[in-house]
């Protein structure tokens, strides 16, 4: 049912009888309601008093503070532009400070860490950095990324040449967890389908 608001309205329309005449006096309440006309808000308003004032129990000082380090810009770049370097193996080993130390970035090859996307953050920021001249944040990004797709495809076509040296010896590989997952997936359909051939022909028959 909706609301009936003309109650609201009654000032106005004694203002508009009392300008044309047909009502000769104004009311004992006319005035205090066109001093203080009703509100057409239906909603209660809290005094102050009784709203809820969020206050802090603890100051912002003790509060601990954003870390942020220049390389997480470069390693947020890098992999949303390579989102399947991911994907591959990672050592989950937590380093020290001083496993670092032993790291030199003006090369992109380390002997002690297996090349991945890390390599080219470090890289890049060395070459922004230290390097002389100093690359900018773009020069440095397309020199690291030249230098990874080198490195990724020479890693590719060393992986290529020793398995055909070792099938030439005789070696013979196993298939991958994930050829053996295809082939398990293929044979449980390969299930259903037949099953579901049969069953189609048994309803048929009836």
């Amino acid at each position: 049912m909706p609301i009936n608001l003309r109650p609201l309205q009654i000032h106005i329309l004694v203002s508009k009888l009392l300008e044309i005449n047909y009502i000769k006096r104004e009311p004992k309440w006319f005035r205090p309601v066109i001093e203080a006309p009703p509100s057409f808000n239906l909603l209660r308003r809290l005094p102050p008093q009784f709203l809820r004032v969020k206050k802090s129990l603890k100051p912002k000082l003790l509060q601990p503070q954003n870390i942020e380090y220049p390389e997480d810009q470069l390693r947020k770049r890098f992999f949303k532009d390579h989102p399947w370097e991911l994907a591959r193996p990672r050592s989950l080993i937590e380093y020290n400070e001083k496993d670092t130390e032993h790291y030199n970035w003006s090369q992109l090859h380390q002997k002690a860490k297996p090349l991945d996307g890390e390599s080219v953050v470090q890289r890049q920021f060395w070459l922004m950095t230290y390097a002389k001249p100093k690359r900018t944040k773009e020069n440095a990004y397309t020199e690291a990324l030249s230098e990874f797709y080198v490195a990724r495809a020479q890693e590719q076509i060393l992986q290529i040449v020793s398995e055909d040296e070792a099938k030439m010896h005789g070696a013979k590989f196993d298939k991958s967890h994930i050829e053996i997952g295809i082939i398990l997936e293929q044979n449980i359909l390969e299930n259903w389908r037949k099953k579901a051939a049969l069953q189609s022909y048994l309803q048929k028959k009836k």
